[in-house]
């Protein structure tokens, strides 16, 4: 096998899975953008957005710099250098996926608004190609990243091959921090905006901008980044895991390749649902676009572990592929069950309304709290079937078969912002009422697409999670942990403390930011006249940016704290503790949240009572309470625990095996 054949085959397919983006974002570019007024709305939206970003990314860079300080202190000398720069270009490609996925979609908001005009279909494929640019952009930056960074590493360093995981983690550090800000500090601007605009039906309130932003930001940036970070962060610890494990420089360079297949299998999925007459972000073809992409990738994992591997282990390798993939499309399919207004659990929400806002609570928690057994069973019985097949490596190439899919479902998911800033601008311009109905009824159908996005995302950041803690296993030559040991009993005890705390930071961030934007709004809407969205903006992203802070050193301070003051194995069950908890609280808030508003929209629908009465006020407050559970709280867990699990890993071998202590 020629590893460098294969590393400019990852490399190329890299580079064409972003011009393929960068041609999608192109024919959109050329689409008609509508009406003086819907251009106006849409240029409001798209300079308080990026407002935001030039405020966030000034953190970001202060975070990073200190960073970079840190790590500088704590790798070991020669390996640090690389590292670090590795590290401020994962910082760097992160936000260059963050910043494509906004320019896309920010460009796509009004044109879907003015397809809209023409027909739904024309409305719907033009939110595809914004969703698609940003799903490209993800596999086709981490191949042309990963690639070009193993033959740097290779070719320039002089590094070998199998001691290149080790350094490249610093890339996935560098992505996950990023992540954490857009997808935590997005969701929080955009959730707290979303109670403030709900409490004042006023076209002058300047919380509904500040909404719009916060949805960009959250669901564009926040889960494009999220994504990159997985998919990288699956990628180098399951290489890591093969150097480890099997030492070979197949086993290092075959996940790659699977993503590679998955990156050119959606290129020809994108274009032949382009293609189809059919709604092109409708759930049923992007189902079967998923099918497909999954079929393609099964039949090229055939072939190249033939390749890569002996025939005793071609079987194994192979299986645990087909189970990331499966895994991929069941948990789809069970964030869909629990967010379609048309399925069980959303008419029981919506029947149990008529009893109030406290049945309305109580029954969409115990579904969220019933809705992780399947969810655990099926990850359950995956890992255990890998293990059996593979070791520990096969468990990480089920990461890595599910990732390889992820264009299509990010592509579906990243329409559901574009449909609803549409239906934004069709309101604010006060268009006729049935472009109005048909954007709103297009962002009720891609708000589906979302849940299976954001359910395909929370056990894509699962898997990657425990591919990382399996690493750290690896490096710090953990075979086997005694747990009625008191100091590591200790560790899960402060591991499963963690994710709660880190839970009501945000939640208690969500609420003071609302709390500081409705006595703005109330002070703006006294005024007579057009609001300004401007200090409302200023008020969301400083007070979002500050709450961000504890979070992110807690992510930090805690495995390093750990790990130096008590050894290895209390770390290893803080990290075991963090993991299981994470899962277990994200699985409850997004499957009750998701609960909650399907309810909404069956009741907003005319059903159930309609939207008058008591019954659809405790729907609105379930809704309220579930939407920054399931859109921030949920998906920003796992990015938590990857920065924890990233620094535990880099600095392993630098803790006393007892500790200090």
């Amino acid at each position: 096998m020629d590893a460098l054949v294969f590393l400019l085959f990852i490399t190329v397919s890299g580079a064409l899975g972003l011009g393929t983006a960068f041609s999608l974002h192109s024919t959109l570019q050329g689409l008609p953008t509508g009406t003086d007024q819907m251009q106006k709305i849409s240029h409001t939206i798209r300079t308080a957005t990026f407002s935001f970003v030039r405020k966030e990314w000034g953190v970001i860079l202060l975070c990073t710099i200190l960073s970079g300080v840190l790590l500088s202190f704590l790798l070991e000398t020669q390996t640090a250098p690389l590292t670090i720069s590795l590290f401020v270009l994962g910082v760097l490609t992160a936000f260059t996926v963050s910043a494509l996925g906004l320019r896309s979609a920010l460009s796509a908001n009004t044109r879907v608004c003015e397809a809209a005009r023409h027909s739904p279909r024309a409305a719907s494929r033009t939110a595809f190609l914004s969703g698609a640019t940003l799903g490209l952009s993800v596999l086709g930056i981490a191949l042309l990243v990963l690639g070009t960074g193993l033959l740097g590493l290779g070719v320039i360093a002089e590094k070998n091959l199998l001691q290149s995981p080790e350094i490249l983690l610093g890339l996935f550090l560098g992505a996950s921090s990023v992540a954490l800000f857009m997808r935590t500090g997005g969701g929080i601007a955009a959730k707290a905006a979303d109670i403030a605009a709900d409490l004042h039906d006023d076209s002058r309130n300047p919380a509904v901008i500040v909404d719009h932003v916060g949805d960009n930001i959250g669901h564009v940036a926040g889960v494009g980044t999220d994504l990159y970070a997985h998919t990288v962060g699956a990628a180098v610890a399951t290489m890591f895991i093969g150097a480890q494990t099997i030492g070979t420089q197949s086993a290092l360079l075959f996940p790659l390749i699977i993503v590679t297949t998955g990156l050119l299998a959606g290129i020809i999925s994108t274009i032949l649902i382009g293609m189809r007459r059919k709604s092109p972000a409708s759930g049923k073809t992007l189902k079967r676009g998923n099918f497909f992409v999954a079929l393609l990738v099964l039949a090229a994992t055939f072939f190249f572990s033939r390749q890569f591997f002996p025939m005793h282990m071609v079987r194994g390798i192979s299986l645990c592929i087909a189970l990331g993939l499966i895994v991929g499309i069941i948990i789809s399919a069970i964030a869909e069950y629990y967010a379609s207004p048309l399925l069980r659990p959303g008419k029981q929400l919506a029947e149990a309304a008529k009893g109030g806002g406290t049945t309305t609570i109580l029954l969409g928690a115990a579904l969220g709290a019933s809705s992780t057994g399947p969810f655990l069973l099926c990850i359950a019985l995956a890992v255990c079937i890998a293990y059996s097949a593979a070791g520990l490596y096969g468990i990480s190439l089920v990461t890595v078969g599910m990732l390889s899919m992820l264009t299509l479902p990010l592509a579906g998911g990243a329409s559901t912002p574009v449909f609803d800033n549409a239906f934004g601008i069709a309101t604010l311009a006060n268009l006729p009422q049935p472009v109005r109905n048909t954007t709103k009824d297009l962002h009720t159908k891609a708000s589906i697409s979302g849940a299976r996005s954001r359910g395909f995302a929370l056990a894509a950041g699962f898997l990657t999670a425990l591919t990382l803690f399996t690493a750290f296993g690896e490096k710090a030559q953990l075979s086997m942990t005694n747990l009625l040991h008191p100091l590591v009993l200790i560790g899960l005890f402060l591991g499963a403390l963690l994710p709660f705390l880190f839970s009501s930071m945000v939640i208690m961030a969500v609420g003071r930011t609302a709390h500081a934007l409705i006595e703005e709004v109330h002070r703006m809407l006294k005024r007579k006249g057009a609001a300004n969205p401007t200090r409302s903006l200023t008020i969301a992203t400083t007070v979002g940016l500050q709450e961000m802070v504890t979070p992110t050193l807690l992510a930090i301070v805690a495995p390093l704290s750990v790990g130096f003051l008590l050894g290895h194995e209390v770390l290893t069950g803080l990290l075991a503790g963090s993991l299981i908890v994470s899962l277990l609280l994200a699985i409850t808030f997004l499957h009750s949240g998701s609960a909650w508003h399907a309810a909404k929209m069956l009741m907003e629908s005319g059903k159930f009572g309609g939207k008058t009465g008591d019954a659809y006020k405790g729907i609105l407050i379930g809704d309220a309470i579930g939407d920054p559970l399931k859109d921030v709280i949920g998906p920003s867990l796992f990015i938590f625990v990857h920065l924890m699990l990233t620094m535990a890993l880099l600095t392993a071998t630098l803790f006393p095996a007892s500790g200090l202590l």
